[in-house]
């Protein structure tokens, strides 16, 4: 089987653990015989390539040729909200500072469009200031990618990469598979960013299954997004073992309870 993958970030140049978990995820599908070609916005040239192939979607040149109207039309059809709001993924502490600085975070239509169909596009490779943009362009190159690659499934990682599934679903016409590793709800409690929610709840409704990381964020996509339960799955993230020695014993310096946490600090984390 080949599979077309979408993921906004690959080790060694993680954010957060989206990246590590498609690294995991990628090199056991691999050992099971999958073809996969994974696509993320930036290739840094560091990545490991041992298992599959991966290419950056900054490295696709947009092309004024016979084909380009085409693509235009169908990316039109995608709805991309004017963006107000200072909730992105990540963001660093100084990309944080100079958008608090900044009077506003909004891309008007006119904008988004006038950048995504430029020739050349650079992709940051970060979660900054220009996410949604990125995010737009993103969407844009995957169907040209799915339009001249084989492949006999997508599977597109969190919302980041949903519309770059639907694209790749609409011109292929192949079953799309969305991996929802965490919701707005997770991030945000109740005070939700509609935007993301909207692309979230999109990338859902178009996929042909759905798969979440835990029963937990399973209940959450039926109840918040009314997802048909029957194509919803859980399929849990796994672990790799390391090989210690076998009378191995941790003891502890303490005499008492020592609770250890290892996250961000966060609503998501608990």
């Amino acid at each position: 089987m080949k599979v077309l993958m979408f993921g906004w970030e690959f080790p060694p140049h993680i954010s957060g653990g989206l990246g590590t978990a498609c690294f995991g995820l990628t090199k056991a599908l691999s050992k099971m015989g999958i073809e996969i070609q994974f696509i993320v916005p930036k290739m840094f040239g560091d990545e490991d390539r041992s298992f599959m192939q991966i290419q950056g979607a900054g490295d696709v040149i947009i092309k004024q040729n016979t084909h380009f109207s085409r693509y235009k039309e169908f990316w039109e059809k995608f709805t991309y909200i004017e963006v107000g709001s200072t909730l992105i993924p990540y963001l660093y502490p100084e990309d944080y500072e100079k958008l608090i600085n900044s009077q506003t975070l909004k891309f008007g239509t006119e904008d988004i469009q006038r950048e995504i169909f430029k020739e050349d596009f650079l992709f940051s490779g970060t979660y900054g200031k220009d996410l949604y943009k990125e995010v737009a362009r993103y969407a844009f190159v995957a169907g040209l990618i799915a339009s001249k690659r084989d492949f006999d499934i997508i599977h597109a990682h969190d919302w980041l990469t949903y519309p770059a599934g639907i694209a790749a679903k609409e011109v292929s016409g192949k079953q799309l598979i969305v991996h929802v590793h965490a919701t707005e709800y997770d991030r945000s409690g109740e005070n939700i960013n509609q935007t993301v929610y909207d692309i979230e709840k999109q990338g859902m409704d178009i996929a042909d299954k759905v798969i979440t990381v835990s029963h937990l964020t399973r209940n959450t996509v039926i109840e918040k997004y009314h997802i048909n339960p029957d194509k919803v799955f859980t399929v849990h993230n796994s672990v790799e073992p390391i090989n210690l020695p076998y009378d191995f014993q941790l003891k502890s310096a303490f005499k008492e309870k020592i609770v250890t946490f290892l996250g961000r600090v966060t609503f998501q984390k608990g």
